[in-house]
């Protein structure tokens, strides 16, 4: 191969990776763009979720009398404040936690407050906010992973 051949050939690799790179960046801008308003447009379907299955948890008597006020409080939020994506997911997982079996502990109910208090104050917060707030608090953490995305709509059909 002679240094002319060497040189088109090593231009023409420079300019197929930059390519491959400009081609990168674009679908990456595109997906950060897109993302984020895809998990924002399943959000009415999640706040009715969390509506549907905190009236079936309180048909179950899942909801002890005693703490009802404090868990409606929670629920509600997800109409009422009209927070975001990560917001409902949180929501849905303290209620879903908490709930579970019937009985809530004093813990619990101390972490159901915290919550309804830092949704009011953050209705909007985004997913560093909502992680921030539940990395502080194992159970929902715990919770949010137990989700079940095809519940909520957040898986493709088949």
């Amino acid at each position: 191969m002679n240094e002319k051949q060497q040189k088109t050939l090593l231009l023409g690799c420079g300019v197929g990776c930059g390519v491959i790179i400009l081609v990168a960046i674009v679908l990456l801008i595109v997906s950060m763009i897109l993302f984020p308003r895809f998990l924002e447009s399943k959000a009415p379907a999640i706040a009715e979720s969390i509506q549907r299955d905190y009236a079936d948890l309180k048909t179950a008597g899942r909801v002890p009398a005693e703490n009802v006020a404090e868990y409606d409080a929670l629920a509600n939020l997800s109409t009422e404040a009209k927070p975001g994506f990560w917001g409902l997911l949180v929501i849905k997982a303290a209620l879903d936690n908490h709930l579970a079996d019937g009985k809530v502990s004093a813990d619990e109910k101390a972490e159901a407050a915290k919550l309804t208090e830092f949704m009011k104050a953050n209705p909007g917060a985004g997913f560093f906010k909502i992680k921030s707030f539940v990395s502080e608090h194992p159970d929902l953490e715990a919770g949010m992973g137990r989700i079940d995305p095809s519940a909520l709509g957040l898986t493709p059909s088949r």
